[in-house]
């Protein structure tokens, strides 16, 4: 993979994306490792909580307060190769993510996991793939910009897509967020976020060029607003 810098993060990328980027080339997986699969197959329920993934699929979709005030849920649903504070969670191994890319059942079942959490954000997925606001998006905008701790599930999330190989919707997951961070404003608050954290999860070359090229046009079209702005 070349070497690739974000146009956003005016500077070489943050250690633990390049780590990520190189697919952590230090890392050695577990072979017997295998409790994520397990959770999305809905054989293991995850820990400390206790639910499966069907149970969380079926019960949680809407209740913000518990999506916000449960921590440790997230590990679960969105495992990524980096150890995180649920020490209860094993880190993602790449058996497990080719695997579970490979299942039918599972892959619906991260579809819906992804849906669940795009709506608590305030967002949604169109029929065309493409991700768009929510009926709700105002009050759940409000709610993000305000709890910077989503903005770490954000990137957990993007980082699991990736180990996944979703790469598309890892990108039309980032266009969106690029023009509601940066052309409307409407997410200003995680602009660090979005050009340190969440653009250099896109590991695939030609997608990250044009996103970065899509970022300087959002940012040409802000400062060309402001100086009319001005006059």
């Amino acid at each position: 993979m070349k070497s690739a810098k974000s146009s956003g993060s005016r500077g070489s990328l943050h250690p633990i994306m390049q780590e990520y980027r190189a697919e952590y080339p230090k890392l050695v997986d577990v072979p017997h490792w295998q409790d994520n699969f397990k959770f999305y197959s809905n054989v293991l329920p995850c820990r400390p909580t206790g639910v499966t993934i069907e149970e969380i699929l079926q019960r949680w979709p809407g209740n913000y307060r518990l999506l916000e005030g449960n921590h440790t849920y997230i590990q679960w649903l969105f495992p990524i190769r980096e150890r995180g504070l649920n020490s209860a969670a094993q880190p993602l191994q790449l058996d497990e993510a080719h695997a579970m890319a490979a299942s039918p059942e599972i892959c619906d079942r991260i579809r819906r996991a992804f849906s669940m959490m795009l709506d608590f954000y305030g967002m949604q997925v169109d029929q065309q793939g493409n991700v768009t606001r929510s009926p709700n998006f105002e009050t759940r905008f409000l709610h993000l910009s305000t709890s910077s701790h989503n903005f770490l599930r954000i990137t957990r999330i993007l980082k699991f897509l990736g180990e996944l190989g979703w790469d598309d919707v890892q990108f039309r997951w980032l266009m969106f967020l690029t023009n509601e961070v940066v052309c409307s404003r409407k997410l200003s608050a995680a602009n660090s976020s979005l050009r340190v954290h969440w653009i250099p999860t896109l590991r695939d070359p030609e997608k990250f060029e044009r996103l970065n090229a899509y970022l300087q046009e959002c940012e040409r079209a802000g400062r060309a607003g402001r100086h009319n702005l001005g006059r």
